[in-house]
């Protein structure tokens, strides 16, 4: 019975670490970062998000069957991958549940850096649904101009909108 198991279950870690693999190369080299979404580059009708979703979740399912996996094999690993000395298999099991938690409990800072590169955020000028405002006016535009500092683009189009100003910078 347990081997049937540990058959299906190194199975499903195959499948799943293939999958886990086939999605990050998918999200590393056909839908690279600035695919914008939605509005961007698509795979079977999936964005870049919508990927990176199913990769996570396969990735959170490939972890929980590696535990099982350690689990069923806790003799071998004694026995053989110890040889009988506990210590090695406790060392290598807190070192492996040290790395994530470390991780997990860096700090998360902000920066005034624009790490997506020029021309995308908020733009000067007239711009997607900021109406009809005059040229060099502040603007919440999508520009894709070369951006610099917190104007970030040059704005487009000379304004979609009814003719109401929103989100205007100051």
């Amino acid at each position: 019975m347990k081997s049937w198991i540990k058959r299906v279950l190194n199975l499903l870690l195959w499948f799943s670490f293939s999958l886990m693999v086939g999605t990050g190369l998918l999200i590393a080299f056909h839908l690279p970062p600035g695919s914008r979404g939605g509005r961007g580059l698509r795979v079977l009708d999936w964005g870049r998000h919508d990927w990176g979703d199913l990769h996570l979740w396969v990735s959170y399912v490939f972890v929980g069957l590696v535990v099982i996996h350690l689990i069923l094999s806790w003799k071998w690993l004694i026995k053989v991958a110890a040889k009988k000395k506990a210590w090695m298999i406790l060392g290598g099991l807190a070192a492996g549940v040290a790395i994530p938690v470390v991780l997990l409990l860096l700090p998360v800072t902000r920066t005034d850096d624009d790490d997506h590169g020029p021309g995308f955020g908020q733009g000067r000028g007239p711009g997607w649904g900021s109406g009809a405002m005059e040229a060099g006016e502040p603007g919440q535009g999508r520009g894709r101009g070369p951006g610099r500092g917190a104007g970030r683009g040059a704005g487009r189009g000379a304004g979609r909108g009814d003719g109401k100003r929103r989100n205007q910078v100051e």
